[in-house]
């Protein structure tokens, strides 16, 4: 099961609660408004899916892989006035529409009218944390060996 003792250990992607088939894992924020997990034991099997998923506790394993550090890219729409509209310089919506081509997923982050923001399939990209509550399940429907 997935215990987080140290912030820094967690990176608010919400992949363990959507993995978990029990509905053992809730979220609680802190104080900044970052979310965290929280483990119902009375709920969670001990099945490890959680732990499993976790891009911070795999990170070693995906340093073994040749991806010691992360490759960074910059670059630009082509598009001047999608550049201009756009908080990335329109690289994401650029992105995003390459990936929907290939039948892919995207999703972005939007305010919601309480300025809590979400996650939903769209082109916006905000720079705020955002409830990634069941992104991954929608993802993973029908693929789950492909996302573990």
């Amino acid at each position: 099961m997935i215990d987080i003792k140290d912030k820094k250990d967690c990176c608010g992607c919400n992949a363990c609660g959507d993995i978990c088939n029990q509905g053992a894992i809730s979220f609680k924020t802190d104080e900044e408004g970052f979310w965290y997990p929280v483990v119902d034991t009375v709920l969670c099997t001990d099945c490890h899916l959680c732990e499993r998923v976790c891009p911070i506790l795999n990170l070693e394993k995906a340093k073994k892989h040749g991806q010691q550090y992360p490759k960074v890219y910059g670059g630009f729409h082509k598009n001047v006035t999608i550049r201009f509209d756009s908080t990335s310089g329109g690289v994401f919506s650029a992105l995003a529409n390459h990936i929907y081509k290939q039948n892919g997923y995207v999703s972005g982050a939007v305010f919601n009218d309480d300025w809590s923001v979400s996650i939903t399939s769209g082109i916006y990209l905000g720079y705020v944390p955002a409830n990634m509550f069941r992104v991954m399940r929608k993802v993973c429907i029908g693929k789950l060996k492909n996302c573990l």
